[in-house]
């Protein structure tokens, strides 16, 4: 089991110390060996530990980098999982842990994001950037849209344009002053 110490290489381990007690050298050096042998055990149970979180982590970090080259593509988490190399549910498990989402939460919302983006920067049809942004059908992706954002694809740029028009009408008035 690891990361908890089993109690008895514990106790053993402070047996040994103890046993040693003493006041000359020898009696000194067997109590550091024992001590020695007590923290390695300590370190063996925490290494397994953070080895195994380093490996959450990579498999984590592999799947947002896959999210993040291929989002535009109609990507599930299995295909995720495949390219990580573990089950879907051991990414499912590991990526809640690490990010607080599921893989698929996450990819909505990579996807979400990217298409904001893509709204505010360019003039392009709304069911072409649904469809740039790996939504098959732009039912869909208005729908996904305007539960994160609380308002239709088309209304966002809208607000965005009407945001940068107060922006350069204010900001030109207000370098007059």
């Amino acid at each position: 089991k690891r990361g908890n110490v089993p109690d008895d290489q514990i106790r053993n381990g402070l047996e040994q110390i103890y046993n040693a007690k003493g006041n000359g050298y020898e009696e000194a050096v067997a109590m550091t060996g024992a001590l020695y042998s007590l923290l390695s055990v300590f370190m063996h149970y925490h290494e397994g530990e953070d080895q195994e979180r380093d490996a959450k982590l990579l498999y984590v970090e592999k799947a947002e980098n896959y999210i993040e080259t291929n989002y535009s593509y109609p990507v599930t988490v299995e295909d995720i999982a495949d390219y990580v190399g573990i089950s879907r549910s051991h990414l499912t498990g590991s990526f809640k842990k690490e990010m607080g989402v599921s893989p698929q939460e996450y990819l909505i919302n990579f996807r979400l994001e990217k298409a904001a983006s893509l709204l505010r920067s360019s003039k392009e049809q709304i069911n072409i950037i649904a469809y740039q942004c790996g939504y098959e059908d732009s039912l869909s992706f208005s729908k996904a849209f305007k539960q994160k954002f609380g308002m239709s694809p088309k209304s966002f740029r809208n607000l965005e344009v009407e945001l940068e028009t107060n922006d350069a009408k204010f900001g030109h008035e207000a370098s007059k002053l």
